[in-house]
């Protein structure tokens, strides 16, 4: 009978432990809700921007944040007065991105995306984010949404100074130089390039006058450039690889036919 009570007695324990340490979180559970509502009241009274980013920041969390929750209502408030005010640097800047179920990443991309339509709602905002980007897609954002635009011409010579650069950046095959045929005193050379090809060819001069030739199949084409060290790319749209070569125009007219052989252009 000994053994039993004392079985009983240590289930009791086990039993009344279980409840304490159940307890302790429970009421430990209630105060941070009790502080999390009064904070929240708090800036509620305060009803300053500051005030609900603060609460944010106080008591973000890992965990799912549920649509009846404070932070949830606090981040509400503030997306409401961004769409209202269209302010949405300072939602991007300041508030908090807060987890879970109902986080506001989904409200964060659209104000960022908010700011980046905006950047491009003029030609003048959308030529200073080009130039803050300074990629190769920005650039040619620029120039597709505004082909009238004060800096297309800009816009333009960047773009084929890009692609060129993106051409030596990688493995290229070389280019065949140019031939002068006659010497020349002006300021500026007169080139002829015959496509001797079965191919559309591309050819990019990137220098003092940056410029974009595509050359039909069997045809010719003429450019004008002015003095100077150039690079030049050049492609087929047969999905080859690309070419690229360097050239000093001193004056005068200068002749070129590209062909393709075993693969290569000469």
């Amino acid at each position: 009978m000994e053994e039993d009570n004392d079985g009983c007695y240590g289930f009791v324990f086990l039993v009344l432990v279980g409840l304490s340490i159940w307890g302790f979180f429970g009421i430990k559970s209630c105060i941070s809700e009790n502080r999390e509502e009064k904070a929240y009241k708090e800036a509620l009274k305060a009803n300053t921007n500051s005030s609900f980013v603060t609460f944010l920041n106080n008591f973000r969390t890992n965990e799912s944040v549920e649509s009846d929750s404070y932070l949830f209502k606090a981040d509400s408030i503030l997306w409401h007065r961004t769409l209202n005010s269209s302010s949405y640097e300072y939602y991007v800047e300041n508030v908090p991105r807060i987890y879970g179920i109902y986080g506001n990443y989904t409200h964060l991309n659209r104000a960022k995306d908010s700011i980046e339509e905006r950047n491009w709602k003029t030609d003048s905002t959308a030529w200073n984010r080009a130039v803050e980007l300074n990629s190769l897609e920005a650039y040619e954002k620029y120039v597709n949404q505004y082909p009238n635009g004060y800096k297309i011409d800009k816009g333009k010579k960047i773009i084929i100074d890009m692609e060129v650069d993106k051409i030596f950046s990688k493995d290229y095959g070389t280019m065949p130089e140019l031939n002068k045929i006659r010497e020349g005193n002006g300021k500026t050379s007169h080139i002829s390039i015959y496509n001797n090809t079965s191919h559309t060819l591309t050819i990019w001069y990137s220098g003092p006058n940056s410029r974009l030739l595509v050359i039909k199949s069997r045809s010719r084409s003429e450019i004008q450039l002015e003095n100077g060290k150039y690079r030049i790319g050049a492609s087929v749209d047969s999905g080859a690889k690309k070419y690229a070569g360097i050239q000093s125009l001193t004056g005068g007219y200068y002749d070129v036919e590209y062909y393709i052989s075993y693969g290569r252009i000469y």
